[in-house]
């Protein structure tokens, strides 16, 4: 009795420490990505991309609240309300992607319809696993010297990894779609825009496949105790990662903006034989492709709408 008590005040502890961990980590992102989000998106006319940006940005912090604030009673209802909050924050964060490939796609229907049946499908399977584990769960509750805590002592392991299997599978078809539109739409463009958008992709891609790596094998080899330890920062990951490029999407968007808007103005401006005009910015060609990505791209709001100073848009 002794020993289970030592155990299970040990394994608090070690939690308490890792929803510390992660309390900071998004206290810290958000601080540090505030004055972006003031200047990119408050601003911004209301939008999908909008709408799912403060969506994940603020949940972040409800369901790090429900990870900190463990009933004395009742262990499987804060299960349920914890592991449905962070089953939210996945599927909203993953729609942010998906709705960045669906824009640099070109928003075509079959491209939309694509997406959208296999958003819903992916992620209605996650939600079926996730329901089915949690049903799997069993708790119970010890006596420590601060309070009670709950403890894990049952749950399923297969069907927690097929979570982490077909979340692993969501972020590589993304992954797999935004190569595709690499080699058959992007391809030879030298396009600030782009390169965010690809590089961001695949630093997404490759922090979420390490963290559901670990995942599962945290799952196989610990204790059940410690079976959820590192989901925390999953979810983190899936939160700061998603919005952060969406900020940075923008970021670049509202800089290559100013200068296609620049470039048009210089585009305009008549010309004399009287007068030397100076240097003249050269008229956008096919080599400046920051304008088709630009404008390509008006589903992240604050960019222009096509006109027939664009040459590339109406090439592409």
């Amino acid at each position: 009795m002794a020993e289970s008590s030592l155990a299970a005040f040990k394994a608090q502890a070690i939690w308490n420490y890792a929803i510390i961990s992660s309390c900071t980590i998004v206290v810290v992102d958000y601080i540090q990505t505030l004055p972006d989000e003031v200047r990119h998106m408050w601003t911004a006319p209301l939008s999908i991309p909008k709408l799912l940006f403060i969506v994940v940005r603020y949940s972040i912090f409800l369901k790090v609240f429900s990870a900190m604030v463990v009933p004395a009673n009742g262990c499987l209802h804060w299960f349920r309300l914890t592991a449905s909050m962070s089953l939210f924050i996945m599927i909203t964060s993953e729609a942010i992607l998906f709705y960045r490939v669906y824009a640099f796609s070109g928003r075509g229907r079959r491209m939309v319809v694509a997406l959208a049946v296999q958003f819903i499908v992916i992620h209605a399977g996650v939600a079926y696993f996730v329901g089915a584990y949690i049903s799997s769960v069993k708790f119970t509750i010890s006596q420590l010297p601060a309070g009670t805590t709950c403890m894990l002592i049952s749950s399923s392991g297969r069907l927690n990894s097929a979570v982490y299997a077909t979340l692993l599978g969501s972020v590589t078809i993304a992954m797999l779609l935004m190569v595709a539109l690499l080699f058959r739409k992007h391809w030879g463009f030298d396009s600030k825009l782009l390169t965010a958008f690809y590089s961001d992709g695949i630093s997404y891609f490759v922090c979420l496949a390490v963290l559901i790596s670990a995942n599962v094998a945290v799952n196989w080899v610990a204790q059940e105790s410690y079976k959820y330890i590192l989901i925390l920062f999953e979810m983190d990951a899936h939160a700061i990662l998603s919005t952060r490029m969406l900020l940075h999407i923008r970021k670049v968007a509202d800089k290559s903006l100013d200068d296609i808007s620049f470039s048009r103005i210089m585009a305009v401006l008549p010309t004399s034989t009287d007068i030397d005009p100076g240097p003249q910015l050269p008229h956008p060609t096919r080599r400046v492709s920051d304008n088709l990505s630009t404008l390509r791209f008006r589903a992240f709001d604050s960019l222009p709408e096509s006109g027939p100073l664009n040459s590339l848009d109406q090439s592409a």
